[in-house]
């Protein structure tokens, strides 16, 4: 026998469930499977209630994330508005916005490298304007303290690529139209999208840093970043012959693009998905080249911890380099 009757309750019981943790930052609190379907559900919800208004806003770089909420919307009529930074400051680029801006979306920090995006003046300009903030953090919300939610705010939270939480201010009354039947929600765990705090260990980062003579740092000194990995340019190497490599060394099984969290690169031989990932360059320093976009590699915090991992970045390194060569 078959009842086919989707029922919203147990997500907002969940919810009720996730608010508990969040209750002194926040209005409100929802769960998502994905940043993706947080923006689009929560802006299309949003949407509906402030019909008249046909433009948002983009700031910062056309991440994936950001360049799909574009697509969406320009398919949809809107305007799609973006900073230009070296043209305008953020006042007076919000005070030029559209009288008809129903939000402006944003990323915290860059999901790959760590960098931290400063908004907090976005975010006040955007309150005063009275058009809603929707901001992305993927890494910085496990290391510094929350802020208050302001009333036209909306934050997304992301424990990994499919445990979302989002927090909402007073003034944001969308409501999620496709998560609550997106799956069985009481079979979830509350605590997988509650608040995970972690710790830098800004030392010893910066140390596996300089200790490969054959990397380039890709942060300058004094770029705001999270100190949970450590960020190089391999030249003569392809970041995924390096980063299979050095998984075997290791014995990690490495896990498909966004799911691992061990050892990551940005070159296009392993995220055979995406066109491009000129997203990825520091907004401190000039724009990364082709080659060095194939090369740079991510090594996560928990990899530096463990004993003898620079002998094994070398050792990998030196079979890469090798291995090249020949081809």
């Amino acid at each position: 026998m078959n009842i086919s009757i989707e029922n919203p309750g147990p997500y907002y019981d969940f919810c009720e469930k996730l608010f508990e943790n969040y209750k002194d930052y926040c209005f409100e609190s929802f769960a998502f499977l994905g940043v993706q379907q947080a923006a689009i559900d929560l802006t299309t919800s949003l949407a509906q209630l402030f019909s008249h208004k046909m433009s948002i806003a983009l700031y910062g770089e056309m991440t994936p994330n950001l360049e799909k909420v574009a697509i969406h919307y320009s398919r949809l009529g809107f305007t799609v508005q973006r900073f230009e930074k070296e043209k305008s400051e953020i006042k007076e680029w919000v005070d030029g916005l559209k009288k008809d801006t129903l939000f402006c979306f944003f990323e915290e920090d860059n999901s790959l490298t760590g960098e931290i995006n400063n908004v907090d003046k976005l975010v006040s300009c955007l309150d005063e304007k009275k058009v809603f903030s929707i901001s992305v953090s993927y890494n910085k919300h496990m290391y510094y303290q929350l802020n208050s939610i302001k009333d036209n705010q909306c934050k997304i939270l992301v424990n990994d690529c499919e445990r979302v939480s989002v927090l909402v201010g007073k003034r944001f009354k969308a409501r999620p139209l496709f998560a609550p039947y997106s799956c069985f929600w009481e079979e979830k765990n509350v605590e997988d999208f509650s608040d995970l705090r972690k710790k830098e260990n800004k030392d010893l980062v910066l140390k596996s840093e300089k200790a490969i003579s054959e990397a380039k740092i890709f942060f300058s000194e004094n770029t705001p970043r999270i100190y949970d990995r450590a960020v190089l340019i391999f030249e003569e190497v392809d970041g995924s012959v390096l980063v299979s490599l050095l998984s075997e060394t290791i014995g990690h099984q490495l896990n498909l693009p966004m799911r691992e969290s061990l050892i990551e690169t940005s070159s296009l031989c392993r995220w055979t998905h995406e066109k491009k990932m000129d997203w990825i360059s520091s907004k401190h320093q000039e724009e990364l080249s082709p080659q060095e976009l194939q090369g740079l590699v991510v090594f996560s915090l928990e990899l530096l911890e463990r004993p003898g991992i620079l002998s094994e970045i070398q050792e990998a390194l030196d079979k890469a380099m090798k291995l090249q060569g020949e081809g």
